[in-house]
């Protein structure tokens, strides 16, 4: 059955609009219609027509109502109504709607962590953004810092224009290489602000995912409980479908997670794992969440062509509270299994932390990463997002 909504004239649209709310009555009268309506600008709309007149039309869609001007219609396909509310009970399986009232809870729990999980995405997102502009701006650091060294030297080569006896386009020039060089310093200035705010963005982000990605592991497991318990005493269908349908979309966000179980050496009661470093280098580095950056041993660090003097240097406090100077670099990058970070900070040690370690495995690489480290299990976890999870209701829904 068609029913057409063409716009006419007098007489014939008179008979037009008794014919087509004739028809459409004879059709509610029946069944609530699942409908395909196709309005005038070439969008078409589905939804079951729940009331109509000779000027308007009321939609159900899913969730909520729309009110559609009949001019506004060109003709509507009717539909499945039955297999239409099947599949929105299915799709808004935890809306009020269709939600059973001994689900309420679970519900609103499934909703505030699908919140949560919105959030640690946009997270995501900005880091990768802050990321790539502290990579950007560390770049045009660098070449600035170049330019200012050689204008410098070029002021140098000109020499005072009070004493050298410059010539006037010669002191044109000085005048314009120190407006230059002054131009430059303030544009260095402007680059270490913008620098030094984007790592409290990102530890902020970073927070806010480490809050999210346990909670996700947690509520699949209550919700496997729960639905077990309630099982006991029968589930009705409606409670099937929700648990049915919470616990896919929860697969889908866990597929989200990635999970690396770390092989690890037990030594002395602290975990040595194997790392591979630029991509080049296996290293043996003691795990370590009280040193705040990566330490790589010299041995180690000419091994993969890092230098090992310079003037790069920074205090560095010791468990034992001893301070040393250390050289400061940056690692392209350090992987662990599957997990991986790039442009690491690191240090350089003197020696060696201990006989046959390379190193330290320490927060500039762990704070990518939530870890888990149950050392009477022998378990090392680390958990991160995916690389690329978008924000949407999840793989698994």
């Amino acid at each position: 059955m068609r029913f057409c909504f063409q716009a006419e004239t007098g007489d014939a649209r008179r008979i037009s609009r008794a014919a087509c709310v004739a028809g459409l009555l004879l059709a509610l009268a029946s069944a609530a219609q699942g409908d395909l309506i196709h309005l005038v600008n070439g969008q078409t709309l589905e939804g079951l027509i729940v009331s109509t007149n000779a000027t308007h039309l009321q939609l159900q869609m899913g969730v909520g109502e729309i009110k559609l001007s009949r001019e506004s219609v060109r003709w509507i396909e009717p539909g499945d109504a039955k297999s239409l509310r099947e599949d929105w009970k299915n799709r808004f399986f935890d809306h009020s709607n269709y939600l059973p009232e001994s689900c309420r809870d679970v519900a609103k729990e499934l909703r505030d962590l699908g919140g949560a999980r919105a959030a640690a995405l946009q997270a995501s997102q900005r880091m990768e953004q802050d990321k790539r502009l502290l990579s950007d701006l560390a770049e045009e650091d660098t070449r600035i810092q170049e330019e200012s060294e050689q204008t410098h030297r070029a002021i140098v080569q000109l020499g005072d224009p009070k004493s050298a006896g410059l010539k006037p386009s010669e002191v044109d020039a000085y005048n314009q290489l120190i407006t230059h060089a002054n131009a430059l310093v303030s544009r260095r200035t402007l680059l270490r602000n913008q620098r030094e705010a984007i790592p409290a963005a990102l530890a902020k982000d970073r927070q806010i995912i480490s809050d999210y990605l346990p909670t996700v592991e947690r509520f699949y497991l209550r919700l496997e409980e729960g639905a077990r318990v309630r099982g006991k005493g029968g589930l009705n269908p409606e409670e099937q479908r929700f648990f049915e349908h919470a616990k896919k979309r929860i697969s889908g966000w866990r597929g989200e997670i990635l999970r690396v179980d770390v092989p690890h050496d037990n030594q002395a009661g602290q975990a040595v794992v194997s790392v591979r470093i630029n991509d080049r280098m296996q290293a043996r580095l003691l795990l370590d969440t009280g040193a705040s950056l990566v330490a790589i041993s010299p041995a180690l660090a000419r091994n993969l062509d890092l230098p090992v003097e310079g003037t790069n240097r920074v205090s560095t406090r010791l468990a034992d509270g001893t301070v040393i100077q250390t050289l400061s670099v940056r690692l392209a990058a350090v992987t662990v299994g599957d997990a991986r970070a790039t442009d690491v900070e690191a240090l350089i040690l003197p020696a060696e932390p201990a006989p046959g370690i390379d190193g330290l495995l320490g927060v500039s690489f762990l704070r990518e990463f939530v870890l888990h480290y149950d050392a009477s299990a022998g378990r090392l976890e680390l958990m991160s997002l995916r690389s690329g999870a978008a924000y949407g209701p999840g793989t698994g829904d």
